[in-house]
């Protein structure tokens, strides 16, 4: 067995391709709103005009709801038109409950499977491609 030599290069690029990583994935069937106030993580909202939005949380507030979003964040940019509260980094944007379509709850597993795997297979791919020693036993 050859040994495997290791340079800063593909150490860097190993660690950046597992830190920038940062995609969510959402369940494919709606949930209801009372299970995304409830689960109080992000959650991809549907109106009835077909615009979604990604918000990082949703809370209930008499028969109102607020979502959470980053004040540069695309859905903050989407929403110009309506009132916000910003709180931070973060805006606060109300919704009526009838204008609501359908609201899905992040898949956490998923998220983390994205975020990890990908990139860590996709390096260890990459390093061994590059590798001086790769040659792949195609059967020939």
């Amino acid at each position: 067995m050859k040994n495997f030599h290791f340079n800063l290069g593909r150490l860097i690029f190993l660690v950046l391709g597992i830190t920038l990583g940062s995609c969510n994935v959402y369940h494919s069937a709606p949930g209801t709103v009372n299970e995304a106030v409830e689960s109080e993580n992000r959650v991809r909202l549907v109106t009835k005009d077909n615009k979604a939005f990604e918000l990082k949380n949703l809370r209930k507030e008499g028969e109102e709801l607020v979502g959470t979003t980053g004040k540069n964040s695309e859905t903050a940019k989407m929403l110009n038109g309506r009132e916000k509260n910003r709180v931070g980094k973060n805006v606060e944007i109300v919704f009526q409950r009838d204008e609501i379509m359908a609201v899905y709850l992040k898949n956490k597993k998923m998220s983390r499977w994205v975020n990890y795997g990908v990139p860590v297979i996709g390096t260890a791919g990459i390093i061994g491609v590059t590798s001086s020693n790769f040659k792949p036993d195609v059967g020939f």
